[in-house]
């Protein structure tokens, strides 16, 4: 059978398009900021039980450090701001002189050198939540960063000594070997002094273009940060992942190296840092990769790592961030979707992929406006929810996390054919369209799965696939394991929270046509099956991009759901009945009926429009099979 993809934002679209609008997932907060910030470091400074923020905040060509203090309410206010050196670039923090605060380790290049250098500035928390200069020098060593490029700057312990010690790199030197890197260590002395650097070269690939982003964490698990790398190579299209395990010495060894594919072209790609975390809940630290457009899981499993989940994206991914966001114990990926200003999120099924497919139309966006930048999933206002800090231009947006405290709401006569909108019995295997309120924590196209914002439905004791859900509407087929019941018992769950159960009436057959607007009827979802592998939507002349009326003797292809039990798999479908078709009246020959392929629950039935049809811009169609027939929708015929 075809796939009509002229007619797949239609079929699933038009119906949740047009859903009743339901509450809202998060309640959004916003901090007013004299400028865009970036850079933002998250921690309890002042010791009052609310996490801060620290940023570099770039107005009018002037950049500052900008230090906020959460409030009660989960708003951000400006207590502090600092002077930066010219080519301030990235902040890091840690416990640098033992004191128990929050200090800051801020990275500088000088920009106009053609062979820029580095420097190192500190700031020392206080206990009132500010900070101040340290006058502690920081030595680095005499040599120069490549033109136009940055060392990524991290803060951890790196020998096990329990002190915060500095990392630079993987970073370009002009010294070095053409397309090497170095790694620049400055081992912590526990009082805000740091013993001289330690360089460790790294000898990568002569095909190396350029560095990517890194991190620190604790890899193998023996209380020591580990430094995870990522790299872009030049002529392959790849980018490498390197993990270098810190020694006593300060110098690193590197453990493992692997390259990992780019999804989407490597111009124009933004280098991100890889996210860590463990995303398939076996105690080991795994990577998030980002391959410009999408994302990469790499599993570790006892001292090596092996490719997993995939999720690529039709849009660049930017700066991704971890954390539980949906509260289901499972690690989710945040993240920029660029072009546009949206905040996507990626749902974890805590087996290292993905419940949400990240090139679903609409993106599954959490916010839109103002290029979002995500920073850290954490409560925020003490309630015991994941919420989320967002950097927005000349602003703070705290996504407050609104789970719905009421259980999920539906009725028997909310819960209706998808394509007709009409109450009664269903067929096993079609899709119906389920009305209430608070039935999901957010928006968004499941794509079959069993599970989508927080949500399930059983029908009859059988998880029941999603196509789509949102507070006010879901989208499901019911399982075709029922097919032989009379009835079967509706059961919704949202984060646990149960709703009242339906009874749901079943039949064999339930057809109905899909249409391209509201209510099951007017002109149907029906397609031209043109010469050359083209389809035209068989409406009048201008009704729709494309559109014209289907003539006297071509084939047409409708789509309905409901035309019951079907015999052979993928593209080689037939229902067990054949079903009759008329155009205003007239039967037409069915030349073949099964499943659509590659949707879910939806039906093709392609047939030929009969010599003595009569023609018209709004010529009724109906379906019948099974003793059952599908309401009228309409075709243009000339």
């Amino acid at each position: 059978m075809y796939k009509a993809s002229a007619v797949l934002a239609c079929i699933f679209g038009c119906a949740a398009m047009t859903a009743q609008t339901g509450p809202a997932a998060f309640d959004i907060k916003t901090s007013p900021v004299q400028g865009r910030g970036y850079s933002a470091i998250v921690g309890d400074f002042n010791h009052d039980g609310h996490l801060d923020l620290a940023m570099l905040v770039s107005d009018s060509g002037n950049t500052t450090l900008q230090i906020f203090l959460a409030a009660d309410d989960a708003t951000f206010g400006l207590i502090q701001t600092l002077p930066v050196p010219a080519g301030s670039a990235a902040l890091a923090s840690g416990d640098l002189n033992g004191d128990g605060q929050v200090d800051l380790v801020l990275e500088s290049v000088d920009p106009f050198p053609s062979a820029p250098v580095p420097h190192l500035t500190l700031y020392l928390g206080l206990p009132d939540g500010a900070f101040q200069l340290s006058g502690q020098p920081v030595s680095l060593p005499a040599y120069n960063l490549a033109p136009g490029s940055t060392a990524p700057l991290n803060v951890g312990d790196l020998n096990g000594d329990g002190k915060a010690d500095i990392v630079l790199g993987p970073h370009f030197a002009a010294d070095t070997i053409p397309n090497q890197s170095e790694i620049t260590v400055l081992l912590g002395n526990g009082d805000g002094t740091f013993a001289p650097p330690v360089e460790t070269r790294t000898d990568i690939s002569v095909y190396l273009q350029g560095i990517g982003g890194a991190v620190l964490a604790d890899v193998t698990n023996d209380g020591q940060a580990d430094l995870i790398a990522t790299y872009l190579y030049r002529a392959s299209g790849l980018r490498g992942l390197d993990v270098y395990n810190g020694q006593s010495d300060g110098t690193m060894v590197r453990s493992y190296t692997a390259p990992f594919p780019t999804q989407g072209s490597t111009g124009g790609c933004a280098s991100t840092d890889p996210v860590t975390g463990d995303f398939n809940r076996d105690g080991l630290l795994d990577f998030a990769l980002n391959p410009c457009q999408g994302f990469q899981i790499t599993l570790q499993e006892t001292g090596h790592f092996s490719a997993a989940g995939v999720a690529q994206t039709t849009y660049a991914s930017t700066d991704p961030i971890s954390g539980d966001l949906d509260g289901d114990g499972n690690l989710d990926l945040v993240f920029g979707a660029s072009p546009g200003d949206e905040l996507v999120l990626l749902r974890g099924d805590g087996r290292g992929s993905f419940l949400q497919p990240a090139a679903a139309d609409p993106r599954p966006a959490l916010y839109a406006g103002a290029g979002p930048v995500p920073v850290k999933v954490a409560d925020l206002n003490g309630d015991g929810k994941p919420d989320l800090i967002v950097l927005i231009d000349r602003g703070i947006a705290v996504l407050l996390n609104n789970p719905l405290a009421q259980a999920p709401q539906v009725s028997a006569n909310h819960v209706v054919n998808a394509a007709s909108m009409i109450a009664g019995p269903v067929a096993p295997g079609s899709v119906v369209a389920i009305y209430g309120a608070d039935l999901a924590l957010g928006t968004g196209s499941p794509g079959g799965l069993l599970f989508g914002f927080g949500t399930q439905v059983w029908i009859g004791s059988v998880p029941a696939p999603l196509l789509y859900v949102s507070p006010a509407q879901i989208n499901a087929q019911i399982p075709p394991e029922l097919a032989g019941l009379a009835q079967a018992t509706l059961q919704i769950t949202r984060n646990g929270a149960a709703a009242a159960p339906v009874t749901l009436p079943l039949a064999a057959y339930s057809p109905a046509l899909f249409t391209m607007g509201l209510g099951g009827s007017g002109q149907g979802a029906i397609l031209i099956d043109a010469p050359g592998y083209r389809y035209f939507l068989a409406a009048p002349v201008g009704q729709y991009p494309g559109s014209r009326p289907a003539q006297r003797g071509e084939t047409v292809s409708l789509y309905g759901t409901g035309l019951g039990p079907v015999t052979g798999q993928f593209s080689a479908t037939h229902t067990i009945q054949t079903p009759t078709v008329t155009f205003g009246g007239v039967p037409a020959i069915v030349a073949s009926s099964g499943l659509a392929n590659g949707l879910l629950g939806v039906n093709q039935v392609d047939v030929t429009v009969p010599q003595n049809a009569p023609i018209g811009d709004a010529i009724p169609v109906i379906l019948a099979i099974g003793g059952a027939m599908s309401s009228a929708v309409t075709i243009a015929l000339q």
